[in-house]
């Protein structure tokens, strides 16, 4: 649509080059911009375009792609649907190296348009992709929208509680720009054996008859998506089957530890301890709560467009205009707050001081850039001072930054463990989730603090108060410890 209308160059070079009778070939690259969503490149050519030895020699560049992977300890209950499961992740993978084996089946169907497409697709494909990796993540997204969807014989990429595709992927790690999800209504064969549903499944996606622009299939064999997560379920009398993808992800530590759970139920026999999540500090004290918040407040410089989605998703629930006198606005129900990517933020009710808030916070978080080389590193020192201030909050109904005894500030508690320069701490209380302490800092107005690449060290500690819990964070320019500290 953009480059018919070519806004902003006079001459419309763009559309005249779409409509240029003289051109027989094209090739189109996409690829993720560092400051737009997405970049395309198209080159059209008049004559018949033929390779030539370094394009070859470019073409057959994918160490990859000769190298399948090995069959994935999926993390759910053996039998049957486990099987398909399997079968439908090693033959995504043969069509995306070798779609030409599935040729002759294709040719077996009824030729209607879309099988004729799918042939012709096979026909004059010419790249060579690489296999897709399994990811336990994806794998935690797909089985959610399947479970939600499949006993309620409901199909479509959103869930009951409105999540998208996109929203369940997040739920579980961060991504890149790129991501997609596939789905598969089919009916089993009686007798028919675990490959040949799988083969089925895979082949009605390449097909694709029920949508225009044939999506599933461009899925299929999109070379940006590199990971993939397959669930498979009953829906009525028929099967259900979601496949998510993304091109990068990383998995959050709650995820992980899903993952851990299910494998070891299901995987006794193999699971090692080295699929255990890296923790973020050696140290045992360290808990699970304050590790996660630590990774949330990493991803937020690696993915800050996670949260302004969230914060988008968060704007969106205000009502347009009052529905009380005055100035306050409609409360939200606790299963609308739910809808907020499953995570439950304290808003008693929401006013337009309120949502001035959200939109701020969403237009700071806009403008963070994302690096995957300016992560905080996690240190111990801190910790330790951040703990005693947690403590004597929890412990002595300490409040704010000045301790109990009515003076200590917390460059005194990590003088006592060694030193630290350009020190800033954040104190949340009533946080029930990593994700859910970093948005109300965010909320708070300390995203671009937070996100400063000037900060290299942090540490998170946390106790129970009263029923709720606080989160003390310390974050420094530098930070070593002491011989106290090392003991």
């Amino acid at each position: 649509m953009q480059l018919l209308i070519d806004d902003g160059v006079t001459q419309r070079t763009s559309r005249r080059l779409l409509f240029d009778p003289r051109w027989n070939y094209t090739g189109i690259a996409t690829c993720a911009h560092s400051t737009r969503t997405m970049m395309t490149s198209i080159v059209y050519s008049a004559n018949d375009f033929r390779f030539n030895e370094y394009g070859l020699a470019k073409l057959a560049e994918n160490p990859k792609a000769t190298q399948m992977p090995a069959p994935p300890q999926i993390p759910m209950v053996g039998g049957f649907n486990r099987d398909v499961v399997s079968n439908i992740f090693a033959l995504q993978n043969e069509i995306r190296v070798n779609p030409k084996s599935f040729l002759d089946e294709l040719r077996a169907r009824p030729g209607t348009a879309a099988v004729l497409e799918a042939v012709e697709a096979i026909e004059n494909w010419n790249q060579t992709l690489s296999p897709l990796a399994w990811n336990n993540g994806l794998f935690l997204a797909a089985r959610d929208h399947c479970d939600d969807l499949g006993p309620k014989q409901l199909i479509g990429p959103f869930g009951t509680n409105k999540s998208s595709p996109y929203d369940r992927i997040s739920r579980y790690g961060h991504t890149d720009f790129w991501r997609a999800e596939n789905r598969a209504l089919t009916s089993d064969v009686v007798g028919d054996s675990s490959e040949a549903v799988a083969r089925q499944i895979v082949l009605d996606m390449f097909v694709d008859s029920q949508n225009g622009g044939r999506p599933q299939r461009q899925n299929l064999l999109n070379p940006n998506l590199n990971q993939i997560g397959v669930y498979t379920c009953g829906h009525g009398d028929q099967r259900f089957t979601v496949l998510d993808y993304a091109g990068k992800i990383t998995l959050k530590s709650r995820a992980q530890d899903e993952i851990n759970v299910l494998l070891k139920k299901h995987h006794p026999a193999i699971q090692t301890e080295e699929a255990k999540p890296e923790r973020c500090s050696s140290v045992p004290a360290v808990s699970a709560p304050d590790c996660e918040t630590f990774d949330e407040l990493n991803a937020l410089r690696k993915q800050p467009s996670d949260f302004a989605i969230m914060l988008h998703n968060m704007l969106n629930q205000f009502p347009r205009a009052p529905v009380a006198s005055g100035r306050r606005l409609q409360v939200l129900s606790d299963k609308e707050k739910d809808r907020l990517m499953g995570v439950k933020f304290a808003v008693e009710s929401l006013s337009f001081n309120n949502k001035y808030k959200v939109l701020k916070a969403l237009n700071v978080v806009k403008r963070i850039r994302s690096s995957d080389d300016n992560n905080l590193n996690f240190s111990d020192m801190l910790w330790l001072a951040a703990k005693e201030h947690a403590e004597d909050i929890c412990s002595n109904g300490a409040n704010g930054s000045i301790g109990s005894d009515g003076y200590t500030l917390p460059y005194d508690r990590v003088a006592k463990y060694g030193r630290a320069f350009g020190l800033e701490d954040y104190i949340v209380t009533g946080g029930t989730s990593g994700l859910d302490v970093v948005m109300k800092l965010i909320l708070e107005g300390n995203a671009k603090n937070l996100s400063n690449g000037s900060l290299k060290k942090a540490a998170v500690a946390s106790c129970g108060a009263n029923g709720s819990n606080v989160f003390v964070i310390y974050a420094a320019e530098a930070a070593r410890g002491n011989a106290l500290a090392m003991e």
